[in-house]
């Protein structure tokens, strides 16, 4: 599960508990503590779960950086039993994205968890931007034997990789596999080089391999990255209306689709795209077919 499908799903549970009222941030850090008070004597999953998808969800509504990070962090700590790894590994992923130069332990925390999952190649590039970030950071010593991957050019490396995407083979025009992998290393790259200019274009660019290979939940989060991270990236813009178009066809999740169409017009009025997306809004949820019936003149 990615962190978007996770988020997504604490917002429903909680809108749904919260539907006939409304509680203050007081009532719902009340709730939480007692929802950690509970985990941390009873090791309950279900009170796990509900203590995840709080997280998740003030995560998603935190009002600053801040808030955030002080979330993310609780999320963080919840989830280190490799029990829940997967869990772990996304919060991680969030906080390096959100506090990328106040978080070299998690970034060290991400590459010892694929060292354990035996992932050279992510470990590797997670290294690789340790050293790069924090290259007075003592703790180097400690991973230079871990890295088995030479970057001297990163944008030939992931050119390579992209062309074994795209190698036709009898049965596909796309290897799913190679696919997968490009995306988790222009992931473990843009975690580890964060900031590097090169990553928005190749986030984008793995957002188009995700929607080729079938995986839309995997291409939306790659376009939030993008709008939410480099905001001042010149397809930004792109990446917002392609987030939601995503989430409109390949999810179907009209409602979803409208607020990002909703949040491209207010920040982006004067965009070339602007028009289209007013389109996509009055036409949510119909059929091509539908849409042309619309346009045709009514019967006299």
């Amino acid at each position: 599960m990615r962190l978007y499908a996770l988020i997504v799903v604490g917002l429903f549970l909680f809108s749904c508990k919260n539907a006939t009222k409304s509680k203050s941030s007081d009532d719902v850090s009340q709730q939480i503590e007692q929802l950690e008070t509970t985990y941390q004597n009873t090791k309950d999953e279900n009170v796990f779960s509900e203590l995840v998808y709080a997280y998740g969800h003030e995560i998603s509504k935190a009002k600053n950086k801040e808030d955030k990070i002080k979330y993310l962090k609780k999320a963080i700590n919840l989830t280190k039993n490799s029990e829940f790894t997967e869990y772990n590994v996304l919060f991680l992923m969030e906080l390096i994205k959100t506090d990328p130069e106040g978080t070299a332990d998690e970034l060290l925390q991400l590459g010892k968890i694929y060292e354990e999952e035996q992932n050279t190649e992510l470990q590797s590039l997670i290294y690789l931007g340790f050293k790069s970030r924090f290259p007075k950071d003592p703790r180097i010593k400690d991973i230079n034997h871990k890295i088995f991957l030479k970057l001297d050019d990163h944008k030939l490396y992931f050119k390579k990789l992209l062309n074994d995407v795209f190698e036709a083979s009898e049965d596909s025009d796309i290897n799913i596999e190679k696919g997968q992998q490009y995306i988790d290393q222009v992931i473990a790259f843009s975690l580890g080089f964060a900031g590097d200019p090169a990553i928005p274009n190749y986030l984008m660019i793995s957002a188009d391999v995700a929607r080729a290979i079938g995986d839309p939940n995997t291409s939306v989060g790659q376009y939030d990255w993008v709008y939410n991270y480099y905001p001042q990236y010149s397809k930004a813009p792109m990446a917002l209306f392609l987030k939601g178009y995503e989430i409109e066809n390949s999810l179907k999740k009209y409602d979803d689709a409208k607020k990002v169409y909703e949040t491209f017009l207010k920040i982006y009025p004067n965009d070339s795209l602007a028009n289209d997306v007013k389109f996509l809004i009055e036409n949510l949820g119909k059929t091509p077919d539908d849409s042309f019936k619309e346009m045709l003149p009514a019967e006299q």
